[in-house]
């Protein structure tokens, strides 16, 4: 476990300059935790730790993560935990984005997906920008013990808004397309991708 390893140090250290000693079996209890396993045996035989270089986007599960906290007795509360394990998976990790829950990860994915349309220069009609998207994503919410990739079909509506400067201000286009994201462990994700495959105005007599 040696990404494992190298983060629970950086936690020890954290800790200890607020005179917080941990054991490193316990720091790594914690960052099992954090990462969203029951216990760190689990986290061991789920192979997460040969992957977690590889992710993207980490989610740091706090509710577990102060659960555990409390079963180990440990010293340092939520306050000193969390900035503990963000300080070190940013330090190891510098390229990867921190979430604190899955929702917060969720709404950064509808905003990801809603962008990538909007900047489509095909799903633009008659020149006009259209600013906002209502692409739901596929999946109501995301497995918190899931492995399986998150993906599905996309179909929403890119909207001008109302604009009485622009000829086709309150314009809609109909858009159709899919969502990719890697999934490399419990609170790990790793590349992802947004395709529009169709888009087709709604009012007749224009053409996208």
């Amino acid at each position: 476990m040696e990404h494992l390893s190298a983060l629970a140090f950086e936690i020890r250290r954290f800790l200890a300059t607020d005179g917080v000693k941990l054991s490193t079996g316990h720091a790594q209890q914690l960052l099992a935790a954090a990462l969203g396993h029951n216990n760190l045996a689990s986290y061991q035989a789920s192979g997460d730790d040969d992957r977690l270089r590889f992710a993207i986007d980490i989610v740091i599960d706090e509710a577990l993560l102060e659960e555990r906290a409390g079963d180990l007795r440990c010293a340092a509360g939520k306050n000193l935990l969390v900035p503990a394990v963000q300080t070190a998976l940013t330090l190891r990790f510098p390229l990867a984005t921190l979430h604190f829950t899955l929702d917060d990860f969720q709404d950064q994915l509808q905003e990801y997906v809603e962008d990538r349309f909007t900047d489509d220069p095909s799903a633009q009609v008659a020149r006009t920008w259209l600013p906002w998207a209502e692409t739901p994503l596929p999946w109501k919410s995301i497995d918190p013990v899931g492995t399986s990739d998150l993906s599905g079909a996309l179909d929403g509506w890119l909207v001008s808004g109302d604009d009485e400067d622009k000829r086709y201000s309150d314009h809609e286009v109909k858009v159709s397309g899919s969502v990719l994201v890697r999934r490399l462990g419990r609170r790990l994700f790793g590349a992802r991708s947004v395709k529009l495959i169709h888009a087709q105005p709604r009012r007749e007599g224009i053409s996208s």
